[in-house]
């Protein structure tokens, strides 16, 4: 008999990943990738009320591609204090990117994990960091309202290119009948 919990615990980490559709073999279309991650790691960071203190950024290349050698990398790095801003979150995970790129060899799978997760309210202070907590939730507040009133992706950061190469495929996925009005079957 498996019990249920009354209150949900709090997360402890949170990782966005994806598998790319295409290979994905230069830099700007793997920074891209990292960075729409990152930005959508730290909206779900918001949407829980959390913060996050170290990120990692990962990428490998495919262990069935035989025109290469296999590569993985992966780094964390701590952040200066916790945050759920995606400015800081992207450019930490984009310069953790340029580090751990390789050319010459064809990424199959990039993704980001946030570590280190507390309750915003709960999350201690940094004494010497450079920030300004109010402007930064009003502005991540703004930018949430806007994407939740037009839509995801309406407001995002130039950084979040929205490059073909690197989506994931989707076109063998079954249709959603029970979700999406146009795609409900009709009988003429």
């Amino acid at each position: 008999c498996l019990s249920l919990e009354d209150i949900t615990p709090a997360r402890k980490t949170l990782m966005v990943s994806r598998s790319f559709g295409d290979k994905v073999t230069t830099l700007a279309d793997l920074e891209a990738a990292v960075s729409t991650h990152a930005a959508r790691a730290a909206e779900k960071l918001r949407g829980g009320r959390q913060v996050a203190e170290h990120i990692e950024v990962f990428m490998h290349t495919s262990p069935f591609d035989k025109t290469t050698k296999p590569y993985t990398a992966r780094a964390t790095v701590a952040l200066e204090h916790a945050t759920a801003d995606t400015r800081l979150i992207a450019s930490a995970a984009l310069s953790l990117t340029r580090r751990l790129f390789k050319p010459g060899h064809r990424y199959a799978k990039a993704g980001i994990l946030m570590l280190g997760l507390s309750e915003a309210q709960k999350a201690t202070p940094t004494l010497f960091a450079d920030t300004d907590d109010r402007r930064s939730r009003a502005l991540m507040s703004a930018l949430d309202r806007l994407n939740a009133d037009y839509g995801r992706g309406a407001v995002r950061f130039a950084s979040t290119k929205m490059g073909k190469s690197w989506r994931m495929r989707v076109d063998r996925r079954s249709r959603s009948y029970t979700t999406m009005w146009c795609e409900l079957p009709f009988a003429s």
